[in-house]
């Protein structure tokens, strides 16, 4: 079926996205140790926050491109993603030069411990100078995810993360350049990604921008940016709460670790909103019910054994990411068996609900439910439990912060079921 080809190509691709992270961890925790992985963690939380800008607009761009592409308008889809990376280049450079002004007062308000400090500032201002590069890449993937081209995409992310491996050696290893050898890699390989995928659609793109694809990507993207950063605010603040208990490098990692786990989620999801918006264009009610039920318990699948896995090889996959002392690695152990355990398959239903929700342009209710995700019980949850039990109220909190929204996803997919009269189906 379609829905797993192109999620496990999309799953590599966002896996292959995410070792540049964990790239720059590996290397810095065998040669700065637990200060530099800190600082990677703070300034991670804080790059998440910025990136879902460049998510949300890529999303919402990736649901129109897929539209009008199911509706055979060529005129309409060149367009729409001209006016995406229009976007994507105007909000990166004003967050570009916010970011580099107030970085520091920012690591300073998340309380970033001061052995740490220094790391996280000289890593945070250089991947700061490359966000144009970032944002741009992620809208033009988005494009050539959405017109099918999916296996393009992958093999300029291969490309752009052999590089990153290859700089962090050089910079890192080789330059003793520390963390900001580790930023500049990031920073280079996101540009590299950028040229090569801009020379590719090069023909797609006409300089020609309809007001109404602007509104309407804005009407579509702006629930996904505040949906994305409701999320990673949510991280940002559990971050805050973290750096005051002995467990930081421990919870850095751990969640690092889980972060492999959401991705099969990201992955699915993403390939399923694009899947919705294509049969929206085509009104085509009947494959959108049958491909939302397949997603569901597909991802369950695919997510629940991703856990057992990890549960299973804890120790095996935590020596890839940390060599230090035992303490930290009991500290990991206790962070995934908390919060990577049954609470998968919340989750799971959780974000193919939510992606379906934004493939047929209802992106306000997919918000909805993220707020109650993060806001609610990541943050507030976690704040009230944190007072009697510490940092284990904010893990426990973290665990079960899918299980309400994903009952509100199923309501929302009944009566979507309902509406368009497909019970008998």
């Amino acid at each position: 079926m379609y829905l797993i080809k192109f999620s496990f190509i999309l799953f590599i691709s966002n896996i292959l996205q995410y070792l540049y992270s964990i790239i720059d961890i590996i290397f810095i925790s065998h040669i700065v140790g637990d200060y530099g992985v800190v600082a990677l963690g703070n300034s991670a939380s804080l790059m998440f926050i910025i990136t879902s800008v460049s998510l949300g607009l890529s999303i919402g761009g990736s649901i129109i491109i897929s539209k009008y592409k199911g509706a055979n308008d060529s005129i309409k889809y060149k367009q729409s993603i001209t006016t995406l990376l229009f976007l994507s280049a105007l909000f990166s450079i004003i967050i570009s030069v916010l970011g580099i002004i107030f970085s520091k007062y920012i690591l300073i308000f998340m309380n970033v411990p001061k052995e740490s400090f220094n790391y996280a500032y000289d890593y945070i201002r250089i991947i700061f100078s490359g966000v144009f590069f970032i944002f741009l890449y992620s809208s033009i993937s988005s494009v050539i995810k959405s017109s099918g081209k999916e296996k393009v995409s992958l093999c300029f992310i291969i490309i752009a993360s052999i590089t990153n491996i290859l700089l962090d050696f050089l910079f890192v290893y080789v330059f003793k350049l520390s963390v900001k050898g580790a930023a500049f890699a990031t920073v280079i390989s996101q540009a590299l990604s950028f040229l090569l995928s801009l020379y590719f659609i090069r023909k797609d793109i006409v300089f020609s921008i309809d007001i109404k694809i602007i509104k309407e990507l804005i009407l579509i993207s702006f629930p996904c940016i505040f949906q994305m950063l409701i999320i990673n605010i949510s991280f940002f603040i559990i971050n805050i709460m973290m750096n005051k208990y002995d467990v930081i490098t421990g919870f850095t990692i751990g969640l690092k670790i889980n972060t492999f786990i959401g991705m099969i989620s990201w992955s699915i999801g993403e390939t399923l909103s694009i899947l919705v918006a294509k049969n929206m264009g085509e009104r085509n009610y009947i494959k959108i019910k049958n491909t939302v039920i397949f997603a569901m318990f597909f991802n369950i699948s695919i997510t629940m054994t991703a856990v057992i896995f990890i549960h299973i090889f804890a120790k095996n996959i935590i020596s890839i990411f940390y060599n230090g002392d035992d303490k930290t690695i009991n500290d990991i152990i206790f962070y995934l068996r908390v919060c990577a355990s049954f609470n998968g398959i919340a989750y799971a239903l959780m974000y193919v609900l939510d992606s379906f929700l934004i493939g047929i342009q209802k992106s306000y209710l997919a918000f909805i439910n993220s707020f109650i995700d993060s806001i609610i019980f990541k943050v507030i949850l976690s704040m009230i439990l944190e007072i009697s039990i510490g940092f284990i109220g904010i893990y426990i909190s973290m665990a079960v912060s899918s299980v309400v929204p994903s009952i509100i996803g199923i309501i929302y997919f009944l009566m979507f079921i309902k509406t368009y009269k497909l019970n008998k189906y």
